[in-house]
């Protein structure tokens, strides 16, 4: 999502009058050259009540140095305070995305991609120890031009291993993720109101 094309009503944006809070998109893309249909997916653990002030998030994209500024990376962000417990997709070796649970009223948010069990195994991990003590470390594995994520843990240190990425509980976080790469770091853009021009409502 460019953020140029955001405020010169590039998009249109629909809000869904529907009890819940959104987790995550789907889309289809055959073989062509336009995605055909998206969906969203949804839990339904609260009821928002009033008009919601639509924002979206503008940050640049990484720079990939041997893949170039062009590497067809999808952002995420979350903020990894007050949390309950986490749930990790894996394929394979590769853990594509991250589950995070609140206490309180926080909506789940979803880090990375995230698959159902037809195509990929979530596991569960609660959180023990209080969050002043510990973060999350990702851990990279590197091969040719790309690097993707291998493993994600808990722990109270940060390691010093070159292809390990440590974030304490407290920051908030971006996963860019694409088909050959994951790159994850802290958040460093900025949460912008929508145009009310481009917003349609949900009429059903």
């Amino acid at each position: 999502m460019l953020p140029q094309y955001v405020m010169d009503d590039q998009y249109k944006w629909i809000l869904l009058k529907r009890p819940g809070s959104i987790t995550g998109f789907y889309f289809e893309w055959p073989k062509s050259v336009v995605v055909m249909r998206i969906g969203v997916t949804r839990e339904n653990n609260s009821v928002g009540t009033g008009s919601p002030n639509l924002v979206f998030t503008a940050c640049g994209a990484p720079y990939l140095p041997k893949v170039g500024p062009n590497a067809g990376l999808f952002m995420s962000v979350a903020n990894l305070s007050n949390l309950r417990k986490i749930e990790i997709c894996r394929i394979g070796i590769r853990c594509t995305g991250l589950k995070l649970y609140y206490d309180l009223q926080t909506p789940t948010a979803v880090l990375g991609q995230w698959y159902t069990t037809e195509f990929s195994e979530h596991v569960s991990i609660p959180i023990i120890n209080g969050p002043n003590t510990m973060g999350i470390c990702f851990k990279f594995s590197k091969s040719s031009d790309h690097q993707v994520v291998t493993d994600i843990s808990f722990t109270a240190n940060k390691s010093d291993d070159y292809n390990s990425s440590y974030f304490g509980f407290g920051e908030t976080i971006t996963w860019w993720f694409s088909k050959s790469d994951d790159v994850i770091c802290l958040w460093n853009g900025n949460v912008l109101p929508v145009p009310k021009r481009s917003i349609i409502n949900d009429k059903k």
